[in-house]
């Protein structure tokens, strides 16, 4: 035991600096991390994990349930616009913790962390000790990187197997042993998702040229059987996909145009577009364009000349003998930008990037205190200007991602990428409130079994609730904290304009409801800044008949949701039927 603490004291006081900065990196991503809604892709992510089944919505993008009108055999291999490991893990997370924010972003919080540890131990292993520090801190503070992993977008843990896929291979080219670990982590990276491809051709070229003999080595190949086999669901699943509907699943299928029409009538929303224009230096520019904007002024500068900085150290090395290593984050930066060759970077794309840019932040940063070796005054102004530059992002990166209002509200404070809650948490909290007047309401996760249970039934509202909604309202938040309660509640929820389609204008709603139907309570939950509304014509009208009955026949009443922000964000109007 004595022995053991002594390991742990030694190791601690060698890699103090990480401890602290993993510190700092812990409290910056958990601390109220339930506190913005669910408003982005993560919301679609994060409703499928939920109950690990792939149905987004009856007219969006279709999938194998609705093809064949329950799920084959093959269907839950994976997803059809996605590779399966995040939903598992999402869906294994939801398991443990419950139905709630903390579980949908714990396993992209976790991945956060490892990744800070990632970057220093590949830092370190590349350039050293100093690298690795500032490294992992520059990347601890980044607005970005802590955006990227308070979400739930499927890069946030596809970052973190991705780092850890760079430093065991590195490891590798060290020790044949661990080729197994690298097979394992870059086919975890490659089931999160499809973007972590890059890593293949970057680790073939790169052992290729700097260590052939590794491909005669057993644990190579161990290592590249254990990536085919625990691929092998995706692959099975394209191969069944293609078979039934002539088309591989989304993210695939944009590889190959000759599928395009196939894959266009399941998923028109996706294939649509005519714009097939290629443009290659106009999508990098847009990279290096929104890493520096999603950042401080002096922060995204400092980002930008270090990338141009480990291009230049390349380039001026290669005309002398030069440490291998530092070739290694340049072909990875190039092999990391072939992804962008066709593809415009979207803002979630990016979170990837990150670790690798935070090595050569370190590395600069490294390198030029190096140039002034002996000149200790220009180093401590060198230290006051980083500093002064990481404690400013460091302000930015909280004002941005931790405090509900920003405390300055121009730009300059803080960035866009935040998330934001406009309210649909405290929207939940109440309807929540409600589900007790639901004798048809379902406490636990009902997965369902086919399309029918996937279907509204009007015969289903006698003596339950009916929730309209505004049409207006955010798509991803109406998928999260609506279509989940429909899907997996049994909890009626339905556009203003499907009941506009079915009732028609010139018919008494809340007659039929009364005397038809039989609904016990009506809501109607509608957006309270009018600015927000296209307000329709049948909108109109069911607010204002709304309003008549609850103020006419006081039977109901009229609720104002509050966002964290103190403003009136929804308005619901509820109204008793019977």
């Amino acid at each position: 035991m004595t022995l053991l603490s002594e390991k742990i004291k030694k190791n601690f006081n060698q890699n103090k600096e990480i401890f602290f900065i993993v510190a700092l990196g812990v409290f910056l991503i958990f601390f109220r991390l339930n506190r913005a809604d669910t408003l982005n892709d993560g919301s679609h992510y994060s409703m499928r994990a939920l109950a690990y089944l792939d149905y987004i919505g009856p007219n969006l993008q279709t999938a194998p349930i609705q093809w064949f009108g329950s799920v084959p055999w093959w269907g839950n291999l994976s997803f059809h616009d996605a590779p399966p490991l995040v939903f598992l893990i999402q869906h294994i997370f939801f398991k443990i913790f419950g139905e709630n924010i903390i579980a949908l972003r714990l396993p992209f919080a976790l991945s956060g962390v490892g990744v800070l540890i990632f970057v220093y131990l590949i830092a370190k292993k590349l350039f050293g000790k100093q690298t690795a520090v500032l490294s992992s801190l520059a990347l601890a503070v980044s607005t970005f990187f802590l955006w990227s992993f308070r979400t739930a977008y499927l890069e946030g843990v596809e970052t973190f197997f991705i780092a850890g896929a760079v430093y065991f291979f590195l490891k590798s080219l060290e020790k044949e042993k661990f080729w197994i670990h690298t097979g394992i982590f870059l086919a975890l990276a490659l089931l999160s998702k499809y973007t972590s491809f890059f890593l293949i051709p970057f680790m073939l070229i790169y052992t290729f040229i700097r260590h052939k003999q590794t491909f005669i080595q057993k644990k190579f190949w161990i290592g590249v059987s254990i990536f085919f086999l625990l691929i092998l669901p995706v692959i099975v699943y394209n191969i069944m996909m293609y078979k039934a509907r002539g088309h591989f699943d989304v993210q695939v299928s944009k590889l190959f145009p000759s599928m395009f029409e196939a894959a266009k009538k399941d998923w028109p929303i996706l294939f649509s577009s005519t714009d097939n224009t290629i443009s290659p230096f106009s999508n990098y520019i847009a990279i290096w364009r929104q890493l520096q904007g999603y950042h401080t002024f002096m922060f995204g500068i400092l980002l930008i000349f270090s990338v141009i900085f480990v291009f230049v150290n390349w380039l001026i090395g290669m005309r002398r003998k030069m440490d291998s290593h530092r070739h290694f984050i340049p072909i990875l930066l190039l092999s990391f930008s072939v992804i962008f060759i066709s593809l415009p970077p979207a803002t979630r794309y990016l979170p990837i990037l990150m670790p690798l840019v935070s090595v050569a932040i370190g590395f600069s940063l490294s390198n030029l205190f190096e140039a002034f070796t002996g000149k200790r005054n220009i180093q401590k102004v060198l230290v006051i200007i980083f500093s002064v530059i990481f404690f400013i992002e460091l302000a930015f990166s909280i004002n941005t991602n931790l405090i509900s209002h920003p405390r300055n509200e121009k730009p300059k404070f803080y960035s866009s990428t935040g998330e934001k809650s406009m309210g649909f948490n405290q929207l939940e909290d109440y309807l929540k409130t409600t589900w007790k007047e639901n004798p048809l309401y379902i406490p636990y996760v009902r997965k369902p079994k086919n399309t029918n249970d996937l279907m509204f039934y009007w015969n289903n509202l006698k003596d339950n609730n009916l929730y309209i909604f505004d049409g207006d309202m955010d798509w991803f938040g109406r998928i999260w904290y609506f279509n989940r309660f429909f899907n997996y509640h049994k909890i009626n929820f339905t556009s203003e304009s499907e009941i506009e389609t079915v009732v028609g204008l010139d018919k008494d709603l809340f007659d039929i409801l009364r005397k038809v139907v039989g609904v016990h309570y009506v809501y109607y939950i509608t957006i309270a800044d009018n600015s927000m509304k296209h307000k329709t014509e049948y909108a109109n009208l069911l607010e204002k008949n709304f309003l008549h009955n609850i103020d006419t026949l006081h039977n109901g009443e009229k609720v104002q949701i509050v966002n964290d922000y103190g403003e009136n964000a929804f308005i619901v109007y509820k109204l008793r039927l019977n």
